[in-house]
């Protein structure tokens, strides 16, 4: 089977922005080519019903510095629309 693939236009400000969806909810991703992992903050996480426990906490690099966030568990996550979705499950996230 062929690997589907999104075409994500590139916006005038040169940033990526998709639909998509977290857990069978609907968000809006700002797609950042070099992350490694996907990044909610915690009122997306809120809204979703994901549950953040203090104790997994870790230390990310960003363009701005180091932070600090929590890792958590994205059952699935699928961004496209129609036959060209892709789907991934057992996500690792951060919030």
């Amino acid at each position: 089977m062929a690997r589907k693939k999104v075409v994500i236009p590139r916006q005038p400000s040169g940033s990526y922005y998709v639909n998509g969806q977290i857990n069978g909810k609907s968000v809006s991703f700002h797609v950042d080519t070099g992350a490694s992992i996907v990044a909610i903050s915690g009122d997306t996480a809120r809204h979703l019903g994901i549950e953040v426990d203090s104790e997994n906490t870790r230390v990310g690099q960003t363009a701005g510095g180091k932070i600090h966030y929590f890792t958590v568990n994205l059952d699935k996550v699928s961004v496209g629309y129609g036959e060209n979705t892709i789907i991934r499950t057992n996500v690792i996230g951060g919030v």
